[in-house]
């Protein structure tokens, strides 16, 4: 064999820095953001069961196992 040492850091995982975000993934970004909020805005409210339903996954509590009526839970909201 040759007198050849081995390169420091030869086998590991090279080390990778975040990039800097370019003008396109900016603007991407910024559309994407744009239709979220008019798909939000343009949402009906969440009904008083969707709310507590969603607050006990957020809260990491088991959501309830009953379920309102169809009937009543769109009276909750204002439809007829």
């Amino acid at each position: 064999m040759t007198g050849h040492r081995k390169q420091a850091g030869t086998g590991r995982k090279p080390c990778r820095t975040r990039r800097a975000v370019t003008g396109v993934q900016a603007a991407t970004e910024a559309g994407l953001e744009a239709y979220i909020e008019r798909i939000v805005r343009a949402a009906p409210p969440f009904t008083a069961s969707q709310r507590a339903r969603l607050a006990a996954i957020l809260n990491g509590v088991a959501p309830a196992a009953g379920r309102a009526s169809r009937k009543a839970a769109d009276h909750e909201d204002g439809r007829a």
